[in-house]
């Protein structure tokens, strides 16, 4: 019988350092951005704002391992309010702030007082590390600060206003002949650009392609693929071997012909 009990104890015990041991995820605040405004300033506590794209996996890659930090979770929980937006959302508010901001990069980051003064804008993937010590750094922050924003912040700033970012372009018209792996649609250029960028720079695709199509509503649409093939075989391999890895996860082998 003591050896049951004592059994028991120690599956509790185990259990138990087990449960402790799982990992929290920073819990973002339920609201508007208004309401987080009020709350921020009701409670003097800072607050940042954490723009995502749904597309991004480098967004994603922060959700997974930064907000999941329990070193900065532990901090910023009780130091500050945080905000999740979709910055391409119309339904939530989120395209609209981001265009308040200037915010042109998914994911980015940006840091306000208790009053609503921005401090800093973080722009690409940031660890744990960095953005809590960046979160530190102006946890105690009232008003305008000396220096809003260091050296390379306002480098950010400069590089994410609307027509301000400088792109090299080599583009020419091909025949719609062939096949290509579609990899999304996007409703406006900016994105597009984006998308291309992340492409070469993180995935280092050389074979990417923007076929433009007006909607119905006369609206533009842009449709990024990789290819083309000239032959459906080669296309449906290579098609799989996207398959492979989730970030291609939604795109589709399309006949170049019917675009």
């Amino acid at each position: 019988m003591k050896k049951l009990f004592f059994g028991l104890l120690i599956t509790i015990l185990a259990l138990s350092s087990s449960l402790m041991a799982q990992t929290t995820d920073f819990i973002f605040f339920d609201g508007s951005y208004e309401q987080l405004q009020t709350r921020a300033l009701n409670s003097n506590k800072p607050y940042f704002v954490y723009f995502y794209a749904n597309w991004s996996p480098i967004a994603k890659k922060m959700n997974e391992e930064t907000f999941t930090n329990q070193s900065l979770v532990s901090y910023a929980q009780g130091t500050y309010l945080g905000l999740s937006v979709d910055g391409e959302s119309i339904l939530d508010g989120g395209e609209e702030l981001a265009k308040k901001y200037n915010v042109l990069y998914f994911p980015s980051v940006l840091i306000f007082t208790s009053e609503g003064k921005m401090m800093a804008r973080l722009s690409g993937f940031q660890t744990a590390q960095a953005l809590q010590a960046k979160l530190k750094q102006f946890e105690n922050a009232t008003g305008t600060p000396d220096i809003s924003v260091s050296e390379a912040e306002n480098l950010a700033v400069a590089k994410e206003k609307p027509g301000e970012y400088l792109f090299k372009v080599s583009a020419k018209t091909l025949d719609r002949r062939g096949y290509g792996v579609q990899l999304g649609v996007f409703s406006n250029y900016r994105n597009t650009f984006m998308k291309l960028l992340e492409l070469e720079e993180e995935k280092f695709h050389k074979n990417t392609m923007v076929f433009i199509k007006e909607s119905e509503d006369n609206q533009l649409q842009y449709k990024i693929i990789l290819g083309p093939f000239t032959d459906k075989t080669q296309a449906d391999t290579y098609y799989k071997a996207l398959m492979k890895d989730k970030y291609y996860k939604g795109s589709v082998l399309v006949d170049l012909s019917n675009l």
